[in-house]
């Protein structure tokens, strides 16, 4: 495992994006900032984040901020992820995520947590749902 601190370098490109963010009236955490600054710094290939208001937010400061191109296509939702997954073994991942209900609401609602009736098919429809709908706040940013 490797821990990621940010360069000073990034700590300031986080820094402008979180004030970009904030004049726009965007919900970015520092977290987000950072790692998106530590991805365009270090030419990461992805994004990984479950905060879907950052992905948003990200989108939208991409083209004032001119980093859209750099990013483009390279952000992962953890829908997206999920959907990855569940090809691996449907039933243990519906497990894991309803054994952890404060995980994340979507997909504690995709996996049917609270019913237990959830299916390979409607788990993953609920999950495109999810990413279908995210994308369209975040159709350059977000990975197909």
């Amino acid at each position: 495992m490797t821990l990621l601190e940010p360069s000073p370098e990034e700590a300031a490109l986080a820094a402008e994006l979180e004030y970009e963010a904030q004049r726009a009236n965007l919900s970015l955490d520092s977290g987000e900032s950072q790692l998106c600054a530590i991805v365009l710094k270090r030419n990461v290939s992805w994004l990984l984040t479950g905060d879907k208001r950052a992905i948003a937010a990200l989108e939208s400061l991409s083209a004032q901020m001119s980093f859209g191109a750099a990013l483009a296509k390279r952000i992962v939702c953890l829908e997206q992820l999920f959907l990855r997954l569940l090809v691996l073994n449907a039933k243990a991942l519906a497990m894991a995520v309803c054994n952890e209900p404060n995980l994340d609401k979507a997909l504690t609602m995709c996996f049917a947590c609270s019913s237990g009736t959830a299916t390979a098919d409607s788990i993953k429809e609920g999950l495109i749902s999810y990413v279908g709908d995210l994308r369209k706040s975040a159709a350059t940013l977000l990975a197909s």
